[in-house]
């Protein structure tokens, strides 16, 4: 089944890390013949340098090998000449020239990143069947959307639903109007909070049946009539379903959004939207409607719509060079454009790389709890192709980690309704910096949102419940936490259960009494705030984990003075 929508190189790779890389493996790859031997000899070099992670069995799994070199391929920085030789674009020789001005470099990756075509040869030569319809650059097409005077941004739900099916630049109308119709709709406050509370990849189903209790829970927290919200989820459900006997990707919301967070994370780092986390929004529209309005900058679409039928290897390598010599042209001053056309400092790949690694950096300290420097530039390293030297620069004059960030950002997430599943995910932290083994189930079907485990035995289960509001147990709550209990309790190993709240209203200790009296499991319900006083003392005190499973059995509330007694705090 031909694909329906925008094809982008998968992973969020910014743009300076694939400059960074082709940059340290030139001399050992261009030239060279592409081949089986070639890519793992090329990994090896990547594996033994500080740019790259170990992989297990790379000689097994060709694709982890080859996401660099399609990305240079997708981004016209390389081709395959006439002898299946690698060969850098004109563009490639520039940015890779230690000469060329950073200003230089920041129009390049501009030109190169907005003229992303689709399909382009990179697109048809890696076998990806496109309707013959596209003839697209996908990035740009998301900037014009934004030049119009009546659209102040695009959110990443909006661009995964509308935009990434526009087939050529005469569609702007099209999907500008599907877009305000969608804003004020119901459909798009009940798929909003379905998605912000159960799942970003797709609608939870039972063979094609919708969850009811899904559907009762999303009716309750927008107020809208429970057929209301069964008929949207059904639409939404049909339209996963509806290429899945063959290519269920074609239609699957998951991928659609991955295509549009890869597109947000590129225009981000070459600074023409700005860095905001869902938000497709200019930065200076000035200078990127400048840029466009140049047409040597601009490029006109270049005539693509795949090889002749039965075309030979040698036809369709000329036309492949025919493509990447236009696309992939260097930057001179007849262009048109100087400098006073761009940001004075300009973006540049150190400028991308220093403010990847001081995200990534608050991700850990906020997100995982990460309270050692050293112990975070390790993971950074781990999970980056940067060098200690680059991370170690970038970090140089940022505070010290400490428990302070973790705590405050899990207190924001618990007291934000469309954050719950990001909060499900603080909980699965939070237990396990108290020592615990923790697996974080989610929004799949009737389960505890997280379980709590010593060894292989499950002793607790975690149902967050991350509200703008304050939250007391509901009925439904109390049914769907017996439902999990009698689920995980077989063996008689469960030794606790907890709703973990931002806030908490009226007293819920008569729904954990039942609770308590249906399955014979003590319980408790807590706030974010004195879960995180817990984390404290617990690192402080370092209790044994079966005194501290006591403190979650209490079949009431968790007060402030539990958790000083508990700890002996004065």
């Amino acid at each position: 089944m031909p694909r329906k929508f925008w094809g982008i190189p998968r992973g969020k790779r910014s743009i300076d890390v694939v400059l960074t890389v082709l940059d340290y493996i030139k001399d050992d790859f261009i030239d060279r013949r592409w081949s089986r031997k070639l890519q793992e000899e090329i990994d090896e070099i990547l594996v033994n340098s500080d740019l790259k992670r170990e992989r297990i069995k790379l000689d097994e799994n060709p694709g982890n090998i080859r996401c660099n070199f399609t990305s240079f391929k997708a981004f016209g920085l390389i081709y395959l000449d006439f002898n299946n030789e690698i060969s850098l674009t004109k563009v490639g020789e520039q940015l890779l020239d230690k000469k060329t001005p950073t200003q230089i470099i920041s129009l390049l990756l501009k030109k190169q990143v907005l003229n992303m075509q689709y399909p382009s040869p990179y697109f048809r030569r890696n076998n990806a069947k496109i309707i013959n319809d596209f003839q697209i650059k996908p990035f740009r097409f998301i900037v014009e959307l934004l030049l119009d005077s009546d659209i102040d941004y695009i959110d990443l739900e909006e661009a995964a639903r509308f935009v990434v099916f526009a087939e050529n630049h005469n569609q702007k109308d099209k999907i500008k109007k599907l877009i305000f119709e969608y804003r004020n709709s119901e459909r798009k406050v009940i798929l909003n909070k379905y998605f912000d509370y159960y799942s970003t990849r797709g609608i939870n189903n039972y063979d094609g049946e919708l969850i009811e209790e899904e559907v009762e829970q999303i009716s309750k927290l927008t107020a809208i009539d429970e057929s209301k919200v069964r008929d949207v989820l059904n639409d939404e459900l049909e339209l996963e379903f509806k290429y899945r006997p063959n290519s269920r990707w074609t239609a699957n919301y998951g991928s659609r959004f991955d295509v549009v967070s890869t597109m947000k994370t590129q225009l981000t780092d070459i600074e023409v939207i700005k860095d905001e986390n869902t938000l497709f929004k200019l930065k200076d529209e000035k200078e990127i409607k400048s840029l466009l309005d140049t047409p040597k900058f601009s490029q006109e679409l270049i005539p693509f719509a795949g090889y002749p039928k039965n075309a030979e290897t040698q036809e369709k390598k000329l036309i492949d060079l025919r493509f990447y010599n236009r696309y992939g042209k260097s930057w001179d001053s007849k262009m048109g454009i100087t400098t006073s056309d761009l940001n004075k400092e300009g973006v540049s790949p150190q400028k991308i790389k220093m403010k990847v690694i001081k995200n990534k950096y608050n991700d850990l300290v906020k997100k995982e709890a990460v309270t050692e420097m050293d112990k975070a530039v390790k993971i950074i390293k781990s999970r980056t192709q940067y060098s200690s030297a680059d991370i170690n620069q970038a970090l140089k004059n940022i505070r010290q980690p400490d428990l302070n960030y973790f705590a405050e950002d899990f207190i924001s997430l618990g007291r934000n309704g469309d954050k719950n599943l990001e909060f499900e995910k603080a909980n699965t932290i939070l237990f396990k910096k108290l020592g615990f083994e923790t697996e974080h189930i989610g929004p799949h079907g009737r389960n505890p949102d997280v379980l709590v485990k010593r060894g292989r035995e499950t002793i607790g289960i975690i149902d967050a419940k991350a509200t703008s509001n304050e939250y007391s147990i509901t009925s439904g709550d109390e049914r769907a936490v017996i439902e999990y209990i009698n689920m995980y309790n077989k063996e008689e190993k469960l030794k606790f259960f907890l709703f973990s709240a931002g806030r908490i209203a009226a007293v819920s200790d008569s729904n954990i009494e039942n609770i308590y009296k249906s399955t014979g499991v003590r319980g408790s319900i807590i706030s974010s705030v004195l879960l995180t006083s817990i984390l404290k003392e617990q690192l402080k005190a370092e209790k044994d984990l079966t005194e501290l499973e006591e403190l979650f059995q209490l079949n009431r509330e968790i007060t402030m003075h539990d958790i000083n007694n508990f700890f002996e705090v004065d």
